[in-house]
């Protein structure tokens, strides 16, 4: 894998082996929360470790982190900081802490986009953490929204195929009404590309379908698209109160998703989604 950085969009490179037996996976993660009490910190490492063992690209896409404990903060609860990070500098706790988790898999990590988690620190507190976190690790660093372009290369050239993913963190505040199907139908409307993926709403949701397209040629095609929104890996359901339980969320899903690539003679690249278990 070689990753190139172009704005808030990355390219990734990957060698493609033209036959039924290659498949490529890829790792879709939001929505950590890593610092969070409530989060499922072994699920995420599990998860990590798949990829470390199958070799496969890592995107996070926005709130890896909560954030939320800080000086002055509203959201801020009594009790709520782990030991770790109880410290007069939480933020730079944080930072640290979380870098130091990650920095085995760094080097699979092909895009880290920011969150509202994230933004909300910079506007409030007036420092990135995801920006830190990015230049800490030396990882590429995306935005709220953009672009991974899938770049499928075989050994010694004569084949080159490109697959567009479209991320953006999410919008809405996570409620049935601007729950997953509604995020992912606004970016659908907002930008052109074969995968959608949003997280935020921490629903879980993949939808394959097809579409047809014409060529400069004038010749009609159909191919794949996929529309996917990664859940969480916090769970506010089963407590004794919060934000969540005030307004009535209800349980939400915990995990990420596997996206695959596959290849076929007749078809090209295919590609579909499968949830982390």
């Amino acid at each position: 894998m070689k990753v190139e950085q172009r704005d808030e969009s990355v390219i990734i490179r990957m060698i493609i082996e033209r036959n039924i037996k290659w498949e490529q996976a890829v790792l879709l993660m939001s929505d950590l929360h890593w610092d969070h009490p409530w989060a499922d910190r072994a699920g995420i490492k599990a998860a990590l470790d798949q990829a470390l063992e199958r070799n496969a690209p890592i995107l996070i896409n926005g709130d890896a982190l909560c954030l939320m404990q800080g000086p002055g903060d509203r959201r801020a609860t009594a009790g709520f900081r782990l030991p770790e990070h109880d410290r007069p500098d939480y933020i730079d706790a944080v930072i640290d802490t979380f870098c130091e988790f990650m920095e085995p898999y760094k080097h699979l990590i092909a895009l880290y986009g920011a969150g509202n988690h994230e933004t909300s620190i910079t506007k409030h507190h007036g420092t990135s953490p995801h920006r830190r976190i990015c230049e800490k690790l030396d990882i590429p660093r995306g935005g709220y929204h953009g672009y991974a372009l899938f770049r499928f290369e075989q050994k010694g050239g004569g084949f080159r195929r490109t697959k567009r993913l479209y991320y953006h963190h999410g919008m809405g505040n996570g409620g049935k009404q601007s729950g997953a199907s509604l995020v992912l139908r606004n970016m659908r409307q907002s930008a052109d590309a074969d995968i959608y993926w949003a997280g935020h709403t921490h629903y879980s949701e993949s939808t394959p379908t097809r579409v047809t397209r014409c060529t400069d040629a004038g010749v009609m095609i159909s191919g794949e698209q996929l529309s996917i929104s990664t859940p969480s890996w916090k769970d506010e359901w089963l407590q004794a109160g919060g934000w969540a339980i005030e307004r009535g969320m209800g349980p939400k899903p915990i995990g990420a998703y596997w996206l695959k690539f596959n290849f076929r003679k007749e078809r090209g690249i295919l590609f579909r989604s499968e949830e982390v278990i």
